[in-house]
């Protein structure tokens, strides 16, 4: 199953993930903003404790386990775009 989103990140962790525990997912974030950086991390991320900063206008595609959770901030209000697809099942 493929789901895409909006969100707007600012001055607070927000989930980009889906909630509970899945199968495993492969998701994708785009910062859609021009001047402000996003940062991607666990639960406590912020500008000063983060895991990756995604810099205006980029993309980072990620594969989770069933367990993982991802999260993202921004100093500013800022929307990225969220594409989350399954994981291939093995045959």
């Amino acid at each position: 199953m493929t789901t895409h989103s909006k969100i707007t990140l600012w001055d607070d962790s927000t989930r980009l993930s889906p909630h509970g525990t899945h199968s495993g997912v492969d998701i994708t974030i785009q910062n859609l903003d021009a001047s402000h950086n996003v940062f991607i991390g666990g639960a406590n991320v912020n500008s000063n404790n983060f895991g990756y900063r995604l810099s205006p206008g980029a993309a980072i595609s990620l594969e989770l386990s069933g367990q993982d959770a991802l999260y993202g901030y921004s100093d500013y209000q800022v929307s990225v775009a969220i594409l989350i697809t399954s994981l291939e099942a093995g045959s």
